[in-house]
């Protein structure tokens, strides 16, 4: 696994969000329609990724992450998780160190149509009640589930400025995520066990040397 699991869970985060909003708001990519950055920047952000000034957009950030004392003492927190072989000698296993982490975000979701923003306020409510779990597969085999706790939505559009820099919508989605930080290593696997007995009564033709295969 390249790069920083944190980093895997904020884009797993930034397309739950995406597909969630993109019918309403008429998205048509990740790529092109979300940013990783905090609010104070987004609008600027997304304004030069696109070459224009536009309003239909979801940015998010991570807020905030603390170590979950309540999950430490889980088998998972204690023993970690073993994988599969690495390769096709069978020498080596994979093995995964975990530490429970619950990691804040706040979604920011920007439009020009105050009824667009309404229906995605909707949506965002109802969302609780089916099931939010980001799911996510590390090393392309092992499929992990996250918990997610979705808070308030709180409005936070500059209609007080709508004259000096015109009417758009804002609304701010916070998310807590019951998550797991990894560490991989690679672990030697025991595959043949030598057994010597001796003794200095029995004479050496009867000692024996028994091998087991793991």
């Amino acid at each position: 696994m390249e790069g920083s699991f944190l980093k895997v869970i904020t884009r797993g985060v930034q397309a739950l969000a995406f597909y969630k909003a993109r019918d309403i708001l008429d998205l048509e990519t990740i790529e092109l329609d979300t940013v990783i950055f905090p609010k104070s920047i987004a609008q600027r952000v997304m304004a030069e990724k696109r070459g224009e000034n536009v309003l239909e957009f979801i940015n998010v950030w991570l807020e905030s992450f603390k170590f979950a004392w309540d999950r430490q003492r889980t088998p998972v927190a204690r023993r970690g998780v073993y994988g599969n072989y690495l390769d096709d000698t069978k020498l080596d296993i994979t093995e995964f160190k975990l530490v429970p982490a619950d990691l804040n975000y706040n979604v920011w979701y920007w439009s020009k149509d105050y009824d667009k923003i309404l229906k995605l306020v909707e949506k965002i409510m109802l969302w609780q009640q089916q099931n939010p779990r980001l799911e996510i597969m590390v090393n392309e085999v092992y499929p992990i589930e996250f918990y997610m706790s979705l808070a308030e939505v709180v409005d936070e559009s500059p209609i007080e400025n709508m004259f000096e820099k015109g009417l758009y919508f804002v609304i701010k989605q916070s998310i807590k995520l019951e998550g797991w930080v990894f560490d991989q290593f690679s672990l030697k696997s025991i595959k043949k066990i030598i057994i010597k007995v001796w003794d200095d009564i029995i004479p050496p033709e009867l000692l024996f040397e028994e091998v087991i295969e793991g």
